[in-house]
């Protein structure tokens, strides 16, 4: 009796799919992005931008704008396509946002790190916590930098709580001073998800504040990460440029590591995570079993 491998190989691009499009298993990405090839690569960011707007690629660095004709709250964004816990990028806001107009505009690097209650459904932010770095020109021409983390207390990230206080006790916290930021000159942000250690940090330049995470930490199935142009309180145009960005500390020695390494699911930290690793893991962990039996069975039927 002779078995065809169409079935086997459906079932096994069945399963593929249903495991990407679970919760906390979308593609992770490990890369270092300096754009010296002039473009933006389509497999790893997504462009955002309305109006006159606009995002493009010059002398290695991405140049960003956030065009406002009035007061109204213009952002343009460069987002991450796939996911990781390491984000870095050499930001700077360009004196032409100076002489544009009036009003504030600012460059930030956010995104949406995990949930501190479930996995969650993709579009139901409850739980969902939110870090950012952000650095500005105020109304005054003087610039400023602070880093903020806030907890989705609903569905739709309308009702927040801030997470990260200064010693006044007031929330975000800034880095201006110590840092003096200057128009036309680099920085260096980076936000960190130390899963293991539980931790949240932001950095710019030599500067770090960390957060201790107290509260289980989950796949978010809104994770995201962004770098974004920002304009807001008055008509003008924000302008930024971006290089370097990095997924990961040392990208080439992680994508080795993992090339090498045998597979397997990881299931996230946190007091009452395990407790919880069936909901946050547990068709995942399914599915990898699955996958491996199939295919062995492939192999055999096509021996």
């Amino acid at each position: 009796m002779t078995l065809s491998l169409k079935k086997p190989i459906t079932l096994l691009t069945f399963a593929v799919t249903s495991l990407l499009s679970l919760p906390g298993f979308a593609a992770g990405v490990s890369f270092s992005e300096d754009f010296s090839g002039g473009v933006l690569p389509e497999d790893r960011f997504e462009v955002q931008a309305v109006g006159e707007s606009a995002v493009s690629v010059a002398d290695g660095w991405v140049r960003m704008t956030a065009v406002a004709a009035d007061e109204a709250v213009v952002n343009t964004r460069l987002r991450l396509v796939g996911q990781t816990d390491y984000f870095e990028a050499d930001v700077l806001v360009s004196s032409e946002t100076i002489s544009s107009g009036t009003g504030r505009g600012r460059v930030q690097m956010a995104g949406i790190l995990y949930n501190d209650t479930a996995t969650g459904v993709s579009g139901d932010f409850t739980g969902d916590v939110w870090a950012g770095i952000s650095l500005g020109k105020d109304y005054d021409d003087s610039l400023w930098i602070f880093a903020c983390l806030e907890r989705s207390d609903d569905a739709d990230f309308e009702e927040m709580s801030s997470l990260l206080f200064n010693e006044a006790g007031n929330e975000c916290v800034h880095l201006a001073p110590p840092l003096q930021p200057e128009f036309d000159k680099p920085v260096t942000m980076r936000i960190e998800l130390d899963r293991e250690s539980g931790k949240v940090l932001f950095s710019v330049n030599d500067e770090t504040i960390e957060y201790i995470i107290n509260t289980p930490i989950f796949k978010s199935a809104n994770e995201s990460k962004e770098i974004k142009a920002r304009r807001e309180g008055g008509a003008g145009t924000t302008v930024i440029y971006v290089d370097n960005i990095k997924t990961a500390e040392n990208p080439d020695a992680e994508y080795a590591s993992n090339e090498t390494e045998s597979g397997g699911t990881e299931v996230d930290s946190g007091d009452d995570a395990a407790s919880s690793s069936v909901g946050a893991a547990g068709p995942g962990v399914f599915l990898l079993a699955f996958l491996y039996w199939l295919r062995r069975r492939i192999s055999r039927l096509s021996a």
